[in-house]
């Protein structure tokens, strides 16, 4: 289903720029892949990980979950987390390979962090 809640459960569409309150200032972001499982899944950026592709229920840690961008179209979606799942394995690193980096480099084609601009 293309739409944000279905019951008591969330699916966001694939390709979806997602992010969550890290707990100590920053948030951590993400893209929403298909679902495995039944459970929708996310690829994203973490340090001691790199990226990696995980449920939204883990990406999320439990905390509340801000749709920052959707994809136009389906096939605007698909491209767009096929860029994300070509990095499962990259290192992350915090001054050029960060969560925010990696989603919009998947988005966009440009690695940019705005957080990082306050630092």
């Amino acid at each position: 289903m293309f739409g944000p809640s279905v019951g008591s459960l969330s699916y966001y569409p694939i390709g979806t720029k997602i992010r969550v309150p890290s707990g100590w200032g920053p948030y951590h972001y993400g893209i929403v892949a298909e679902p495995t499982l039944g459970a929708q899944t996310v690829v994203h950026n973490t340090k001691g990980k790199g990226v990696q592709r995980t449920t939204l229920e883990e990406f999320s840690g439990g905390q509340p979950i801000e749709v920052k961008q959707t994809p136009r179209s389906y096939g605007d979606g698909n491209t767009i987390l096929l860029r994300a799942k070509s990095q499962i394995g990259k290192p992350y690193d915090l001054f050029s390979a960060n969560c925010e980096h990696f989603v919009n480099w998947a988005i966009e084609g440009s690695p940019r962090s705005e957080q990082l601009a306050f630092v």
